[in-house]
């Protein structure tokens, strides 16, 4: 009977084995899925959502009703040097812990005369321009610079 009961413990002792192993490679599976979804860059898009069937649309003699009709209200609007509607849309990548990078950005300005119909579209990129942190959070503090 000893032998047996013995025989028993064994077994039980194996199938409780078996179950630390499986609990420890799903263990290992579901840090290592952690850890690599982690490194992937999270992706944003910020702005305006435009297509270039929409950007096609837009020609020369267009008011600017049937501007705002075909991609919607400006992000913003210029009146100096001459009257313009632009539309801007960004991508930014963040990966891991490190702060958000801008990946990406467009800049469609459509341009009107002095009779608010529309002269020309122009599309700009990052290579177009200098990217300005307007709210970095950071206040200059010009003091501690040698003069």
């Amino acid at each position: 009977m000893t032998s047996d009961h013995s025989k028993f413990a064994g077994q039980r002792i194996a199938a409780t084995g078996d179950k630390v192993r499986l609990v420890g490679r799903v263990a290992v599976i579901s840090i290592a899925a952690l850890c690599l979804s982690a490194c992937s860059a999270q992706v944003a898009n910020h702005g305006h959502v435009f297509s270039q069937d929409e950007i096609a649309q837009i020609r020369p003699g267009m008011s600017k009703d049937q501007v705002k009709l075909i991609l919607g209200t400006p992000d913003t609007k210029s009146s100096i040097g001459g009257d313009a509607f632009y539309y801007i849309s960004s991508r930014h990548e963040t990966l891991a812990f490190m702060p958000s990078k801008v990946t990406e950005r467009r800049v469609l300005a459509v341009y009107f005369d002095e009779y608010n119909t529309t002269t020309k579209v122009t599309q700009y990129g990052l290579k177009d321009g200098k990217i300005i942190d307007i709210a970095s959070g950071k206040t200059p503090s010009h003091g501690r610079q040698l003069g």
